[in-house]
């Protein structure tokens, strides 16, 4: 290393790949931990699962309550699939409801839907309210993580 000069500039190198590296494998660690779920619904349908589905639009100009409502089933450990409106075409998002037998012009998120063996079973609908959540949770006897 003969364009290190001196002591201190080994130091200073050293330094900064530590930080680089613990950086790195706590960037890992939080991009693993917040990984959601997002599988396709229509086949948990075909696959007659049970499941709870959160339907959002990220876009916050299109949807006020679903980052609220989401914050919420997680600091509440709900385990959920997650369904964006926002990185869906309007034809994908129609197809969705269709498969739930959900009609989608009486439909708006954010919203809930509990599937019990492939079929929509129960939903909450354009969420307001976060406490409205633990009552659909306790009604349905749905668990937590």
């Amino acid at each position: 290393m003969k364009w290190i000069r001196n002591k201190n500039e080994r130091m200073i190198l050293v330094g900064i790949s530590i930080i680089l590296i613990i950086g790195t494998i706590l960037i890992i660690i939080f991009s693993n931990s917040k990984k959601e779920n997002t599988r396709n619904i229509e086949e948990l349908v075909s696959q007659n699962e049970e499941a709870v589905i959160f339907v959002e639009n990220s876009d916050s100009k299109k949807c006020k309550n679903c980052k609220k409502i989401k914050k919420y089933l997680n600091k509440s450990k709900i385990e959920y699939v997650l369904y964006d409106k926002r990185i869906r075409t309007n034809d994908e998002y129609i197809k969705m409801l269709q498969s739930l037998s959900i009609n989608p012009s009486s439909f708006h998120y954010p919203a809930i839907i509990y599937v019990k063996n492939g079929k929509a079973y129960a939903d909450l609908i354009n969420i307001k309210d976060p406490n409205k959540i633990d009552k659909f949770i306790k009604k349905y006897d749905i668990k937590k993580r």
